[in-house]
């Protein structure tokens, strides 16, 4: 009885050791100050924007889910993307319209900084949709545990969300080249 206990406590000490050993590459990494994991920053381009996007399509048929999750982290990434460009702050785990409604009025989108109706209206209706996707992503998305009374999306609903996110990040991209070009034209 006495073996077995000796062998499960050496089997333990063992396993400690070989866990310590294993993790304190990666320890020594984060309490150094001077390394970062990272050095080389994301290119985020047109380029980026279509890979994801096309990546987002690629899902539609076989995981219409993760087709609307991948749409959804598009559209927050490119938010976030330009906000940090033009240097506005925002809180890490603020929610997508929140995001939008900060970053349409950086880029001089909000519906409140039109004149003329039609483009209210349609500014008005790009963050409908940029608060519909939130919650498509919410409700039928993969980033959430599900119930069984959960339904799953059709390939069109998930096609629906990644080409109007794609459209809206493409629209929001561009307009952050278009401003920036401008404002440096006038420097």
């Amino acid at each position: 009885m006495h073996y077995y206990i000796h062998c499960l406590i050496l089997n333990g000490l063992n396993r400690r050791k070989y866990i310590r050993d294993e993790f304190a590459p990666l320890l020594d990494l984060l309490e150094s100050k001077t390394t970062k994991p990272i050095e080389k920053h994301l290119q985020f381009d047109e380029v980026f924007i279509q890979l994801q996007w096309e990546r987002a399509l690629d899902r539609i048929n076989n995981d219409p889910e993760a087709a609307i999750t991948s749409a959804r982290t598009l559209l927050e990434s490119t938010l976030k993307y330009i906000l940090d460009t033009l240097g506005f702050e925002y809180k890490n785990e603020a929610d997508l319209p929140n995001l939008y409604k900060t970053t349409s009025k950086a880029l001089n989108l909000a519906p409140e900084q039109y004149q003329d109706q039609i483009f209210k209206q349609i500014h008005s209706g790009a963050f409908g949709v940029v608060q519909g996707l939130g919650t498509l992503r919410n409700r039928l998305g993969d980033a959430n545990g599900k119930s069984l009374s959960n339904i799953k999306p059709c390939p069109r609903h998930s096609e629906f969300a990644v080409n109007i996110a794609g459209v809206t990040v493409m629209f929001l991209y561009r307009t952050l080249k278009e401003t920036n070009v401008n404002s440096s034209m006038n420097n």
